[in-house]
């Protein structure tokens, strides 16, 4: 056997060797990659939603809703630069912190970055990160921080402004937020902002609001929010708030738009 002849049929064989040794290293750096990204949280998902609930009295936060619980759930997906989210937080907050604090609801909020294409300093993204973060960090501080926050007059100050992160250390110190907590969130900002960009890049491929959405066009839009049970979405996008989505969580029943 010629020395040509050996050599054409090992060089196959070497290449096929180094190709299957390039995927095993590959392999093991993506599984290396993963665990690192994965973020492990205290009180929110890998995707940054987390359960607003009650517990010993006080409000609290944590990954899933409350196993076997009577209270009514729902979910709630909202971009706090969005108007009709605005609205719709302004709307409902008094009624549901009172609800969530008297054990009758949990809501389980997905804040997103859907509109951050609209701003100069990706309002959106940070603002949505600073919501998960102090659920995480300061779940006592949440619902005050989301009520400062979702206000057309402090989003139309800060769209813009290219020192927003000091915005909103400003805004959770009213909140009532620790500063160690403040710091820590301004430190570790980046992997919160990593968790809503997931969700908002993965909600767009669920099927799954085609069947809940009020809309003809069958569409997701933001506030999305629905009744985990019935799977039906309220009319989020609505300029009467109180009657499109406040009385439909106070369980006044509506038959398209309330009148």
């Amino acid at each position: 056997m010629s020395n040509k002849f050996k050599w054409e049929r090992v060089i196959p064989i070497i290449i096929m060797l180094i190709i299957a040794i390039i995927l095993i290293f590959s392999i093991k750096d993506n599984n290396n990659f993963i665990n690192v990204e994965r973020t492990k949280f205290t009180n929110v998902n890998y995707d940054g939603s987390f359960v607003v609930k009650v517990k010993d009295g006080q409000i609290a936060t944590s990954p899933e809703f409350t196993p076997d619980k009577k209270a009514r759930q729902y979910e709630w997906y909202s971009d706090p630069f969005c108007g009709d989210c605005i609205r719709a937080h302004k709307a409902t907050n008094e009624y549901i912190e009172k609800a969530v604090k008297n054990g009758e609801m949990e809501i389980k909020y997905h804040p997103l970055n859907y509109l951050s294409q609209y701003t100069d300093n990706d309002y959106s993204l940070k603002a949505s990160a600073w919501v998960v973060a102090i659920a995480d960090k300061s779940p006592e501080n949440i619902y005050k921080f989301m009520d400062l926050l979702y206000n057309e007059k402090y989003r139309d100050n800060y769209m813009t402004d290219k020192k927003v992160e000091k915005a909103f250390m400003e805004l959770a110190k009213k909140a009532g937020v620790p500063s160690s907590n403040s710091e820590y969130i301004l430190r570790n900002l980046e992997k919160y902002e990593d968790s809503v960009n997931r969700a908002s890049v993965n909600i767009r491929r669920f099927d799954k609001w085609k069947a809940m959405s009020p809309k003809e066009d069958k569409t997701f839009f933001v506030p999305f929010i629905f009744n985990v049970n019935d799977k039906q979405a309220l009319l989020g996008e609505s300029e009467n708030a109180k009657d499109d989505i406040l009385k439909p969580l106070q369980g006044v029943s509506c038959s398209g738009i309330c009148e």
